[in-house]
């Protein structure tokens, strides 16, 4: 069966693993190239057990200070666009305890597929030459400067409570930190650079399974009849030129631009950019394995190779993927004051922002829809690199037929 993949993101590239191994031949389509998006320089965490949505009770208590401006690792921005307060609405609604309940469990599910399927791509049985900064079984510290924060967590979570003594004798780099008070430790996380991982396995599936990548080729329009999709028009832009992909099945990984192309052929699905910065400096001496997140600034640092990934900030403003300068800077101060010592924040080596696509509760939308050859697999959020490889397996089920690893219902586009 041919099977065209729509994005080129860790969604699309891991789609593209799953269904070639299965078989199947397999194109993909991105205007940006491999991973050119919102997948290019995340955080590197690989938060298998991260199980806090966005929408939950707690948000509902802050949303006065973020909308006022006054939580600096949320903003929130004046919109005209209708889309973005339908999506608000929705969001609202999946605030409920009883929804919390539901993303929670979903959300673990999927952190702990991708970790068995990860697992399996690193074995010896696995796939060699898969090069990605990987720091397997590096663990994560979640860090925090509340103590109430502190305490509440640990009551809802497996992980070890560290105190601030314990920290510091395992984080030196903290000490100076005067605000610190304690931690939560996960040593069954692991991470690596997403980027260099889409870029890898591509270029293993073009090697072994002859996978074809269009890249700088923008998708225009989906065609279609009542019953499926037809053809794809996309336009490669340096030639101007518009040609016609057809194929047997489609599959969309498109993110934050799904919800307009889609929209075009009758689907609807509640996603919205929520952008988020990162900027990457030379990792010192005194920087550790472990991947950390500062609590109180919403920031991770995570060691990748020789280099250090600063990332976090969610910013409501639209589709724009202008790096505001200020916001950098923001970022560079934050992690200075966090822990001084661990980068030379002086030597900025990359600075960017991506489109996370959000839905209102957090959990990706996969599966089919009404068109008989087309299915979702977007809709990630800030979770993209810990959830894509679980989703790719649910999308290679529903196209070879075959059994499910966990339930896919939580994660259909009709839940909305």
């Amino acid at each position: 069966m041919k099977i065209a993949i729509l994005g080129a993101g860790i969604a699309g590239i891991t789609s593209a693993y799953v269904l070639a191994k299965q078989g199947h031949e397999v194109v993909i389509v991105d205007k940006a190239g491999i991973a050119g998006e919102a997948s290019f320089a995340n955080g590197g965490q690989l938060s298998y057990n991260y199980r806090t949505p966005i929408a939950n009770p707690s948000v509902l208590k802050q949303l006065p200070k973020i909308v006022l401006g006054f939580e600096p690792a949320f903003r929130v921005y004046p919109s005209s666009d209708i889309g973005f307060y339908r999506w608000g609405l929705k969001f609202l609604a999946a605030c409920s305890s009883k929804q919390v309940a539901v993303s929670t469990k979903a959300m673990l599910t999927l952190g702990r597929q991708t970790k068995i399927e990860l697992n399996k791509i690193l074995s010896m049985g696995g796939e060699p030459g898969i090069s990605f900064d990987y720091q397997g079984g590096a663990g994560k510290l979640n860090v925090y400067s509340d103590t109430v924060a502190l305490e509440q967590a640990a009551k809802n979570n497996h992980s070890k409570l560290w105190s601030r003594s314990k920290l510091i004798q395992n984080i030196p780099a903290l000490a100076n930190n005067k605000e610190v008070v304690g931690a939560l430790w996960d040593e069954q996380e692991d991470s690596g650079d997403c980027y260099k991982f889409c870029c890898s396995l591509m270029h293993y599936l073009q090697k072994n399974y002859d996978v074809k990548l269009l890249g700088n080729h923008e998708i225009i329009q989906i065609e279609h009849d009542t019953k499926k999709i037809t053809s794809v028009c996309i336009n490669k832009q340096d030639e101007q030129k518009t040609i016609n992909l057809s194929a047997d099945t489609y599959v969309s990984c498109l993110g934050p631009q799904s919800t307009n192309l889609l929209k075009c052929i009758d689907i609807s699905v509640p996603i919205y950019p929520m952008k988020g910065y990162s900027v990457t400096v030379p990792a010192t001496q005194h920087c550790v394995d472990a991947s950390i997140t500062d609590l109180k600034n919403r920031m991770v640092f995570c060691k990748l190779g020789g280099r250090l990934r600063i990332a976090g900030f969610a910013e409501f403003s639209g589709y724009s993927t202008r790096v505001k300068p200020q916001r950098i800077k923001d970022m560079l101060t934050a992690a200075k004051a966090f822990m001084p010592t661990i980068g030379d924040y002086d030597t900025v080596l990359d600075q960017w922002c991506g489109l996370r696509p959000a839905t209102p509760d957090s959990l990706p939308i996969v599966g089919k829809t009404k068109y008989e050859n087309l299915l979702l697999n977007t809709g990630h959020g800030m979770l993209g690199w810990s959830h894509s490889l679980a989703t790719a397996t649910l999308i290679g089920g529903y196209i070879s037929n075959t059994p499910q690893p966990f339930d896919p219902s939580p994660y259909l586009a009709n839940r909305f």
